[in-house]
């Protein structure tokens, strides 16, 4: 079967219910199939700006606060190594071995090999974690946020972007796809996460921003 079907939950988002095999940790999911290589990440993140002029990355840690930052699912290290540049002390977490060595170079920044949550050697809170375009793809996205929120110092932000259905009604097509395991509402997001800001970087580009209190 080649086309994704979604069944509607009560709070509005939509959930994969025929998911392909997707491996992470060990498939090669950039520069095959059609799909786009770091270097192409790169230039959507640092160099292709929205209508305002800003780039996703910009957007991400605008909305960032402190000193320290850990990237989740951290290729292809264009946040990490702006977040450096701009005084952060950042680290990464990228599930696919494959890119670590190149994200480290490329970034300047320490990368841990692993998936989250689930990656044991964190030995440290943050003021900030982002995750861009990653939520939609876990398995388990409760356990990843509370994950998340725990290895957050207080008044911490979780930066959040993914492709969400938010109550202006629009969206793109492209977004039910089969590495896509949820695309959430923006009522599920508001009643969930209680998050400070509610945001679109572009269309399929929702931003979410929790604080921990």
């Amino acid at each position: 079967m080649d086309t994704p079907i979604y069944e509607v939950l009560q709070n509005g988002t939509l959930r994969l219910t025929n998911p392909n095999r997707l491996d992470y940790c060990n498939d090669p999911y950039w520069g095959v199939d059609g799909k786009s290589t770091l270097e192409d990440q790169r230039y959507n993140l640092e160099q292709h700006l929205n209508a305002d002029g800003i780039s996703k990355v910009d957007y991400a840690l605008h909305r960032c606060v402190g000193n320290s930052l850990l990237e989740i699912g951290c290729a292809p290290g264009s946040l990490l190594r702006v977040a450096r540049e701009r005084g952060f002390n950042a680290i990464g977490i990228e599930p696919n071995e494959e890119y670590v060595d190149r994200i480290e170079k490329y970034s300047g920044c320490n990368v841990i090999c692993g998936e989250f949550p689930g990656t044991t050697n964190i030995a440290m809170n943050f003021d900030s974690i982002v995750a861009l375009d990653v939520l939609e793809h876990v398995k388990d996205p409760e356990a990843f946020v509370a994950a998340a929120l725990k290895l957050l110092n207080p008044g911490g932000r979780l930066v959040l972007m993914v492709p969400a259905l938010l109550e202006d009604g629009l969206s793109r097509g492209q977004d039910k796809h089969f590495e896509h395991l949820h695309l959430f509402s923006e009522r599920h997001l508001r009643e969930w996460l209680k998050p400070i800001e509610i945001s679109r970087w572009e269309l399929g580009h929702e931003t979410i921003v929790v604080e921990k209190q």
